[in-house]
């Protein structure tokens, strides 16, 4: 059967657009790593070989602009530690895909074997755990710097641990103002959750639904249309500057910043993994078990029983 990895990509996306999340941001790394390299090779000739060159290129691939005006733009690549770490750990993503590409069309059985991209594996240790976090110092001289409408999605964000695009879609009938609780819709995973909010977050809720509708949006730009994706990237960053702030900062460091206060603050990972919305505390464990060992200290010294065992 001359069954191609790009007739495999189109019938693995028809699949993900009804049963998974993030069908664009998976669309765009088909078709910018994936298609144009290896798109026309057959799955039931594809080697292991095949996939580990194809897997290494990735990592000196030029990195293309996001800039609307010209996408086709490539932009250098950073030679340093740091910056090959990123590439190997994004080459891993979109190797990830194509396996699950390839997986998919052996489960229905357009092809016979799957040895062959299973044999080959991915770089190891590039994924670090995010160490980037505002310090509580820091709050104030960002939200300060930032545009009205930027400053209250800002505050969102540190009250909640919500990603960017749960804040976006966010209407007023998801604050709970008796249970002091949010409701979030389905996004990243697939899952909806609620997040309790402590009495500060609560209050900064309460004051900015209390003039709006049900189902009006919580969170809207200054001229009232919706946060859509990217438009908050330039501001924030004049916002980093302004405050004075000498880190790497995007939207989702607020997110890692509220996750670390509260595992500095002695709150269990389980508690921030289901405010996250994590699966499990795998992923919490990874990114914030440094952030609490004396919580944990705390609790394996207060629950570990006596062994009745007297000191020699």
């Amino acid at each position: 059967m001359n069954y191609t990895v790009a007739m495999a990509v189109k019938d693995y996306m028809a699949w993900f657009k009804i049963h998974r999340k993030s069908y664009e941001r998976t669309l765009c790394a088909i078709k910018a790593h994936i298609l144009p390299d290896i798109g026309h090779i057959l799955v039931d000739q594809i080697t292991a070989l095949d996939i580990r060159k194809w897997h290494e290129a990735l990592v000196f691939k030029p990195k293309r602009s996001r800039a609307k005006n010209n996408p086709l733009q490539t932009l250098e690549l950073g030679h340093d530690e740091e910056a090959l770490r990123k590439r190997k750990a994004t080459a891993n993503r979109i190797l990830n895909i194509l396996k699950a590409v390839l997986n998919k069309a052996f489960y229905d059985g357009k092809v016979t074997k799957h040895d062959e991209w299973n044999n080959v594996r991915p770089f190891r240790k590039v994924d670090a755990p995010r160490s980037e976090y505002l310090e509580i110092h820091e709050i104030k001289p960002l939200i300060n710097a930032a545009p009205k409408d930027l400053a209250i999605l800002i505050q969102g964000a540190l009250h909640t641990g919500c990603r960017y695009g749960e804040l976006a879609k966010m209407t007023v009938k998801d604050f709970n103002l008796n249970t002091r609780q949010l409701f979030v819709k389905p996004s990243k995973n697939g899952k909806s959750r609620y997040v309790i909010l402590s009495n500060e977050a609560a209050l900064f809720f309460q004051n900015i639904c209390a003039s709006q509708k049900p189902h009006d949006l919580i969170f809207t730009q200054r001229n009232g249309s919706p946060w859509s994706r990217s438009v908050y990237q330039r501001p924030l960053k004049h916002a980093v500057e302004q405050a004075g702030i000498h880190k790497h900062i995007t939207f989702h460091t607020l997110r890692h910043t509220y996750a670390s206060q509260l595992a500095m603050g002695g709150v269990s990972l389980q508690i921030i993994a289901r405010q996250l919305g994590h699966y499990d505390t795998r992923i919490t464990e990874k990114h914030y078990a440094h952030l609490s060992p004396n919580y944990m200290a705390d609790i394996i010294r207060n629950n570990t029983p006596s062994l009745g065992i007297q000191s020699l």
